[in-house]
């Protein structure tokens, strides 16, 4: 399994932003597939604030959670594992329409 590839993959998505380390590799894809070449080439990563707030609190944060397990992880949606409601669906679904407005707002400011 290789650690680096969510983030070399999600590293163009608008709710973070990695953070270069002082290097002219950072631009090269190539350099980011592996776990110690990311790490040679990025610094940290700053996430988008609607998101860092989200995921600062804990019950937002297993809401957001179980939502994602929900999502990616069953074997398909009819399925859904006992206590996952639409509730949470719809509360995740809301708070990344907030999220989004919120990130773009500040962009266009």
């Amino acid at each position: 399994m290789n650690l680096a590839m969510p983030f070399y993959h999600l590293k163009s998505e608008p709710f973070w932003e990695l953070r270069a380390k002082d290097c002219e590799d950072f631009h090269d894809k190539t350099k980011m597939k592996s776990l110690n070449n990311l790490k040679a080439v990025v610094n940290h990563a700053r996430l988008e604030q609607g998101l860092a707030v989200c995921l600062s609190n804990p019950s937002d944060r297993q809401r957001l959670y179980d939502y994602l397990v929900w999502r990616y992880f069953t074997r398909s949606n009819q399925q859904q594992q006992e206590g996952i409601k639409d509730k949470v669906a719809s509360f995740v679904d809301k708070a990344l329409f907030r999220m989004w407005r919120d990130f773009w707002e500040l962009r266009v400011a």
